[in-house]
């Protein structure tokens, strides 16, 4: 075994199991030389340990490794420069518990009453070698859909569900919203799951009403209490990776068709035997494999209400809190017929059945009690399924995505059917490995690669739509990225001390280069709004008082002096001929699929001129 500079300390998260991170620090009086954070993963612990430098050199000579001169563990060798190297005490206080520390005497001797790691959690330089410095095991926890708990089953009509046991679910996240408020709490508002190490995925109809800056992603969490968060470790909550990170179903609407979501994380997931990902259903996997009635029963795990509830009934106040413990039950899987014959039943007055079973399916029990809920949304409907290599893997089969009410009788849960969506998946995360599997129950991991698009291809937007049916007196309302090159001209006046003070919207705009919009003169005219108050927002959709407060701040540009504010210069006040003026910005635009430019007029254009759309934020 290699020994570590004696005068390293540690800090250790998850033990010398994959996954497991150790930082090193070094004692009073030293600093460290080279990487002090190690990661365990395959097999070995990377990047190569730390030593530790003296702040001042030793007046007795250089400080030698503990076989120079036979120390123990818990001493240090010091090379004497008028005799040989001895032995001397490492700092005598290292434990917070006085009983655990070792002690070194008058003498210069060293009487061990060594505290160990599992005494009380003080480490100890002998910790740190039999802990660390080993080679860790092999078992890699980004292999998906492994749980220690994989063989539990539950019986019977489960209403409520069943708590989760710690590292149950560990694909499990629940999503929050982080308001930008100091005494606000974290709202919870939907579940998703770990499927890369850096992609989670969820329904898109959770993210109707909290901006992408404010999703925080929570990892390895049982309890979303308000005490039990206060103490979840920081380093296990994850923000979005940009404006651009959130990346709804291109053909989601209202009436929930395709309701599926992927979010890119601003960093890899820290993966241990409590947090790794689930396994993604292959291209080849066979339908009736995946969605039978029979075999092992899909399971369901969420936050959400765990009372039934009827929107029928008029007696029912809308209110129902979800649960502070993770749940999870069986969900019976139904035949389409099933799940179609309850839809007609419901809505014989029109004959309309909103089951669509290429995309969806149903599961619950006829008589009702058994079902996901409100705040289950987004979470993933999972079955175990044997691979090629004989091991059972979790495979996600579907997203939790709505129901008539919650556990009523005669009505079934509606899912999105994750093997619908394979390649739209793929569309935006690389497959990296596939498990060698037969095609029935074939497993594959997915990597953290997306695929990329230059944004500063001007005149693109983010997706083709439908035409908007005719609305013609108020305009059709825009969706993220329909309109990228869209800016909103606000004037922020800077009021001190006035948290109720928000810029003033006052005109449009658009990008036309990384860094300049083109907007209309008049809109500056009278010196309203000093240049040096103007304020560019792009990527914007809502400009309503309250979203602004919560405007990822990254994605508002100043202009880049007096002389950024460029009007015409035949601009007439009275009769607005030349009414343009241009704007350049004091930094480059951040591009992505709802900010990039749009294309400028060549002189040698030519062609058919088409139908034109405009944008504005105007009264409608």
């Amino acid at each position: 075994m290699t020994h570590l500079d004696p005068n390293l300390r540690l800090t250790i998260n998850g033990g010398n199991s994959p996954g497991s991170v150790v930082i090193f620090t070094c004692q009073s009086g030293f600093h460290p030389v080279g990487e002090t954070r190690l990661t365990c993963e395959g097999g070995s612990w990377s990047p190569s340990f730390p030593t530790c430098a003296a702040d001042v050199p030793d007046d007795t000579g250089p400080l030698l490794g503990p076989d120079d001169c036979n120390c123990e563990l818990w001493e240090r060798c010091v090379a004497n420069s008028n005799g040989p190297s001895t032995c001397h005490c490492i700092h005598p206080r290292q434990c917070d518990d006085v009983g655990q520390e070792q002690y070194c005497g008058s003498d210069g001797r060293t009487y061990p009453s060594i505290c160990r790691m599992k005494a009380g959690g003080c480490l100890l330089d002998l910790d740190i070698q039999v802990v660390s410095n080993g080679p860790c095991p092999e078992n890699d926890y980004a292999a998906c859909g492994y749980s220690e708990y994989a063989e539990q089953r539950i019986f019977g009509r489960i209403s409520g569900g069943t708590d989760a046991a710690e590292g149950q679910w560990p694909w499990q996240v629940a999503l929050f919203c982080h308001r930008n408020c100091t005494r606000c709490e974290p709202r919870f508002f939907c579940g998703g799951s770990l499927i890369a190490r850096n992609w989670v995925l969820s329904a898109a109809h959770c993210f109707e009403r909290c901006p992408w800056s404010a999703i925080r992603v929570y990892t390895g969490i049982r309890n979303k209490s308000r005490s039990a968060l206060r103490l979840v470790d920081p380093a296990l909550v994850y923000t979005l990776d940009g404006d651009d990170a959130l990346i709804k179903h291109e053909a989601f609407n209202s009436d929930l068709d395709n309701d599926i979501a992927v979010l890119r994380l601003s960093r890899d997931v820290m993966l241990s035997s409590g947090i790794r990902p689930i396994c993604m259903p292959k291209l080849a996997m066979k339908e009736r494999t995946l969605y039978s009635p029979h075999g092992e029963p899909p399971y369901v795990a969420g936050w959400g209400t765990t009372q039934p509830y009827d929107y029928g009934n008029l007696c029912f106040d809308g209110y129902r809190p979800t649960s502070s413990l993770l749940k999870f039950l069986i969900v019976p899987m139904r035949t389409d017929r099933e799940c179609r014959d309850s839809f007609i039943n419901h809505y014989e007055c029109t004959g309309v059945s909103f089951y669509k079973p290429a995309i969806a399916f149903c599961a619950g029990v006829p008589e009702g009690g058994l079902d996901a809920c409100k705040g289950d949304s987004g979470g993933p409907v999972m079955r175990q399924m044997t691979v090629a290599d004989g091991s059972k893997r979790w495979v996600q089969i579907g997203i939790v995505s709505w129901g008539e009410g919650c556990a009523v009788e005669g009505r079934y849960g509606i899912y999105t059917r994750l093997s619908a969506y394979t390649d739209w998946i793929e569309s935006h995360i690389e497959f990296s490995t596939t498990e060698h599997a037969t095609d029935q129950d074939s497993t594959t991991v997915l990597s953290t690669e997306s695929k990329t698009e230059d944004y500063s291809l001007c005149g693109r937007n983010g997706k083709l739509r439908h035409q908007p049916y005719s609305r013609i007196a108020g305009g059709s309302f825009a969706e993220h990225g329909d309109w990228p090159w869209q800016v909103a001209l606000f004037c922020d006046l800077g009021i001190a001390g006035c948290y109720e003070c928000v810029p003033r919207f006052f005109c449009g705009g658009s990008l036309i280069a990384r860094n300049w919009v083109l907007s209309a003169a008049h809109c500056f005219r009278g010196n309203r709004c000093p240049w040096s108050d103007i304020r560019v927002y792009t990527g914007i959709l809502d400009k309503s008082t309250n979203l602004l407060r919560e405007f990822d701040p990254s994605l508002v540009y100043n202009l880049d002096g007096e002389d950024a504010l460029i009007k015409h210069e035949e601009y007439n006040d009275r009769s607005l001929d030349n009414d343009i003026a241009l704007l350049r910005l004091s930094r480059n635009a951040t591009l992505s699929p709802n900010v990039r430019p749009i294309c400028m007029p060549q002189p040698t254009m030519q062609g058919e001129v088409t139908p034109y759309c405009t944008c504005n934020y105007g009264s409608g």
